[in-house]
């Protein structure tokens, strides 16, 4: 599949968003392989931002290791281009942007099947919010997953972002939302494993005792 420049384009602009309004300061990602949605227009802007990028490394045993990336590929395993440097601990990461063949509305992903990326969520500390990057036709309705692959938080395509929390999207380009679409409260920007809102676009969570506390001062 050719790249798609456009789709391209829109990603990032989406993804930098996710960053700007969340004050990331280290994301991890993946450097597109095949069809995968293409991602790298992000991560130069990532980099040009000042913002960490950690790349996977894939290893015969099933593993991922990460490597802060400052531009250098090499061919790796299964021909993948893979960031050249030593390896780095995925602590403190603000976002984990990662592939998947396909997502559903409730946060399932799938994977090529190998586990690569299930496996090495669970060495995040502390375990980031995790957005599946997809194409438009690999949202489906349902996916079949087993007990060790990885849900994620949200998922992005060319057309915006989606929260699995509420399952409702909206365009960054539209107006932004001033009002929780789910219980009509007032809004404020949260970003983790619960939820994810974005300050003056995207998607929100109502968060009752901010506003009850807000009102009553």
């Amino acid at each position: 599949m050719r790249p798609n420049l456009e789709d391209a384009s829109d990603l990032m602009q989406h993804l930098a968003e996710l960053c700007l309004m969340n004050g990331a300061k280290r994301v991890a990602c993946y450097l597109p392989f095949q069809n995968e949605p293409d991602v790298e227009l992000f991560i130069d802007w990532a980099l040009d931002s000042g913002i960490q990028v950690l790349l996977p490394i894939s290893h015969r045993g099933g593993n991922l290791s990460w490597v802060s990336f400052e531009g250098e590929t090499a061919t790796g395993l299964f021909g993948l281009a893979e960031p050249v440097g030593p390896p780095i601990a995925p602590k403190g990461v603000d976002i984990a942007i990662i592939p998947a063949l396909a997502v559903d509305r409730s946060g399932n992903r799938i994977g090529k099947g190998l586990g690569y990326y299930d496996r090495a969520l669970l060495e995040f500390d502390p375990l980031p919010p995790v957005v599946a990057v997809v194409h438009r036709h690999e949202v489906l309705e349902r996916v079949d997953v087993e007990s060790h692959d990885h849900p994620v938080d949200a998922y992005v395509t060319a057309d915006g972002v989606v929260l699995i929390a509420f399952d409702i999207q909206q365009s960054f380009s539209d107006s932004a939302l001033t009002v929780c679409p789910e219980c009509g409260g007032e809004l404020r920007k949260v970003f983790g494993q619960v939820g994810v809102t974005f300050k003056g676009s995207g998607f929100y969570k109502t968060d009752n005792a901010s506003s009850s506390s807000s009102k009553s001062d």
